[in-house]
């Protein structure tokens, strides 16, 4: 073969491969990236420690509704917890125990190793490991369309935007919670309003709230009683409602036949709530051995006094719980109504 035969050949040669090796570059680029959020739950921790004790706004709860609606969007499930003192969130997301880290703005600064995305609001980002880049990508889209949707300065507000019942004019919303709420209290047959002083004075409309004895989420109830009442995940609002609105239900029935009325039945129930249900029946038995017919609740409100009195209540072999210095239900009932009336004024119609 003369040297211009070969030399054609060649060339023709490299040129096919050079075109077989683009033609296998951009089939390899337009290949879809498979985004691992979409690989199975997703892994979300909140540690907002700063602000769980400080601040007056609901952000933990604005996040955790924020996660919900990203998996709602995508159609993937979600898994979110909160961090507790002795968990470092940030290793936690480094050892690939957690997908979405929450955080505030501010601790997000300067971190390496890791992706942060767009603010979600003011205060907080959502971080990501540091090869995470597309997930990011598709995270930041999602916050900024979500941005420019238009309830979202409506949702964002009813977070952010506290008030004191006692000082507040007449508005829409008393809660981001509200039509969890009246769902759930119209359920049992109570006014909504009075399921939601109760949330107030427990919670604050905190969903990470946690009491020192270890009650948990908007109605503050212990995991064993939420447990009872089909509530695995204290954190999730609604579960937390349903739970609540279920154990207010038990304790409605139980109280209907002895209350005078409607009005006097809540007040027992609000009792049996904050000091449980062995309780307001010590009391009750008491009152009956003091010739007295509870049927209002200011009936078990004049006998408390004697019941901290260890001999006078050893008298009475029925009570079971011995003594009971009472102060603490006393002042819960008469602060839920006081809420409940605020509660009235702020929101007077029925909304269904």
């Amino acid at each position: 073969m003369d040297a211009g035969k070969q030399g054609l050949i060649t060339v023709i040669v490299s040129s096919v491969l050079a075109v077989a090796s683009f033609v296998a570059y951009w089939f390899q680029k337009s290949e879809p990236v498979v985004s691992r959020l979409d690989a199975g739950p997703v892994r979300c921790l909140i540690e907002l420690k700063n602000y769980n004790d400080t601040s007056a706004v609901l952000i933990t709860g604005f996040n955790y509704h924020l996660l919900k609606e990203f998996a709602s969007d995508r159609d993937i499930d979600v898994t979110i917890s909160l961090s507790d003192k002795f968990q470092s969130g940030l290793d936690s997301l480094k050892h690939g125990n957690v997908d979405i880290l929450v955080l505030p703005f501010n601790d997000s600064k300067g971190l390496d190793s890791v992706l942060v995305s767009h603010p979600v609001d003011s205060q907080t980002v959502w971080v990501f490991r540091g090869d995470w880049k597309h997930e990011l990508s598709e995270v930041n889209h999602w916050i900024r369309q979500v941005h420019r949707r238009d309830n979202f300065n409506r949702t964002r507000a009813s977070f952010m935007k506290v008030y004191s019942p006692f000082r507040s004019r007449p508005r829409e919303m008393l809660s981001p919670y509200d039509s969890l709420i009246r769902q759930y209290a119209d359920s049992i047959g109570w006014d909504w309003r009075m399921m939601a002083a109760v949330i107030y004075q427990e919670s604050h409309f905190h969903i990470e709230a946690q009491s020192h004895r270890g009650a948990r989420g908007l109605m503050q109830m212990m995991p064993s009683t939420a447990d009872t009442f089909g509530a695995g995940d204290l954190l999730d609002p609604e579960e937390s409602i349903r739970a609540g609105a279920k154990y207010l239900e038990k304790l409605s029935y139980r109280y209907n036949r002895l209350a005078a009325n409607r009005l006097e039945r809540d007040k027992f129930v609000l009792a049996a709530y904050n000091a449980g249900g062995g309780r307001i029946r010590d009391c009750i038995i008491f009152a009956r051995s003091m010739g007295i017919e509870p049927k209002e609740w200011n009936d078990i409100v004049s006998i408390i006094p004697h019941m901290q009195d260890s001999s006078t209540v050893a008298a009475v072999p029925e009570v079971k719980l011995g003594t009971f210095k009472g102060v603490e239900t006393i002042n819960y009932v008469n602060r839920v109504l006081a809420l409940y009336n605020e509660f009235c004024r702020i929101a007077p119609k029925e909304r269904k």
